[in-house]
């Protein structure tokens, strides 16, 4: 999966769109120094059932 495709999955599945069968919406945030990225934080909205 090109960085394209994986980044706009990221931003649907935190609206809530094309999520995979039994997945709930997540937001991903990244902390990024100096063009690096040195952490990452993934929030989920719902607790799964």
């Amino acid at each position: 999966m090109n960085e394209l495709r994986y980044l706009n999955n990221l931003h649907n599945y935190s609206k809530g769109i094309d999520l995979p069968q039994g997945w709930v919406r997540t937001s991903t945030f990244w902390l990024i120094d100096n063009n690096e990225v040195v952490g990452v934080v993934r929030i989920r909205h719902e607790e799964k059932k």
